[in-house]
């Protein structure tokens, strides 16, 4: 039948022009932190959602109920550079957390909170519990705290696209300490763009972060996304929230796979009006 070799066609024009443009996407993370529940000695509680006064730290999450975050893509999260007395400083928390604050969304430096930015459950850098003044508060030299998210080799892939929502705040607007988001791949390392910034400095502190980086120019080794906060000691603390966190690889198909696949459907449709 005519109509079964035209649909054939055209159904081989519509997959190659849709892969051509959209490519194959992989999601490598998506981590929005709401499948994190409370966990206590009462077993009627357990699985309870978190609420003001409580949160979780990752190595607790990851050490008990470790289903609760998203591993899909990654060999998991870490926390590196941090003594064992800082490591309650990684925690998740629910929207109506104090560190979140309940005023204006208006993002100010040094008001001891996120500004009411987050809607929903968010993950805390540098701040154990309570509003934005708890510990650690630095070390002479500065104490780097670092949540990594490590995705093997990309080699296969042509782009990679990465989003999340990010407070940066201190209390104390004289603050020198430093947050960083970089893609480190095998020894190299580049900050993502407008990602890298001291807490006096004037640029934006809070904001839904996207960004699309083409892989071409990455050699042969693992890809790590990495979140670094650095305090130092006697000039009040600072912390990070991180919400939506979103990492998508993307892969072209080869035109001359794409041909084959256009020509194999082409070929099917003649067949099939030659049997009719």
């Amino acid at each position: 039948m005519k109509n079964a070799s035209k649909l054939a066609v055209l159904l081989a024009g519509a997959l190659i022009a849709g892969n051509a443009s959209a490519g194959v996407v992989t999601t490598l993370l998506q981590e929005d932190f709401e499948n994190v529940k409370r966990v206590t000695t009462n077993p009627n509680t357990n699985g309870d959602p978190l609420n003001a006064a409580t949160e979780r730290t990752v190595l607790d999450i990851l050490a008990t109920t470790p289903s609760q975050l998203d591993h899909s893509g990654t060999s998991g999260y870490w926390v590196r550079n941090v003594p064992p007395a800082s490591e309650g400083a990684f925690n998740v928390r629910a929207a109506n957390n104090t560190i979140d604050g309940t005023g204006s969304t208006t993002a100010v430096l040094g008001d001891d909170e996120f500004d009411n930015f987050f809607d929903s459950q968010f993950l805390v850098i540098g701040d154990n519990n309570g509003n934005l003044g708890g510990d650690p508060n630095g070390i002479a030299g500065g104490l780097t705290q670092t949540l990594s998210f490590n995705f093997g080799l990309l080699s296969s892939f042509d782009s990679l696209n990465i989003s999340f929502k990010y407070v940066f705040d201190a209390n104390n607007p004289a603050n020198p300490d430093d947050f960083s988001v970089s893609l480190t791949n095998g020894t190299d390392s580049a900050f993502l763009s407008g990602l890298n910034f001291s807490a006096p400095a004037t640029n934006t502190r809070n904001a839904n972060y996207s960004t699309t980086i083409a892989l071409a120019s990455l050699s042969f080794a693992p890809t790590t996304l990495k979140f670094s906060l650095t305090e130092f000691n006697g000039n009040g603390s600072s912390a990070v929230g991180l919400d939506n966190l979103l990492v998508k690889a993307v892969a072209v198909p080869e035109p001359a796979s794409l041909a084959l696949l256009g020509a194999g459907l082409i070929g099917f449709g003649f067949i099939r009006r030659r049997k009719t």
